[in-house]
């Protein structure tokens, strides 16, 4: 015999795993545009992974056992980690390093020790 819960089971679960993957993809857009560094990625969206937990655990008022929810928390914590560093590498790799002169004489000093490579 169904229960009345049983029949909603599903797609509460769909609903729940489309929820947390768009959440996943804010937080990679979080992590790419506000922290910019990629070895500080880890340490942000482990951050948020653990912030997500504290408030599941307020408002349940336990901690989570659903396997589902430990999982989609570690997929989404993995997932979030890897693109926001490939995100933030490609971004430094495409910028370059920009050094600039501090003051005038040092201009002067980089024409004279570099020479032809400044043009």
């Amino acid at each position: 015999m169904l229960h009345a819960g049983s029949l909603h089971a599903p797609s509460s679960t769909c609903f729940h795993a489309r929820k947390l993957s768009f959440l996943t993809a804010y937080s990679i857009l979080y992590l790419y545009k506000l922290v910019r560094r990629p070895r500080l990625i880890l340490d942000f969206a482990l951050t948020l992974a653990f912030n997500h937990l504290v408030l599941a655990t307020y408002y349940s008022a336990a901690i989570p056992t659903s396997i589902f929810f430990w999982l989609v928390l570690i997929c989404g914590a993995t997932i979030s980690v890897i693109f926001a560093e490939q995100l933030c590498v490609k971004r430094e790799m495409s910028e370059g390093l920009n050094v600039m002169a501090v003051r005038p004489e040092d201009e002067i000093l980089d024409e004279m020790e570099l020479g032809a490579l400044l043009r």
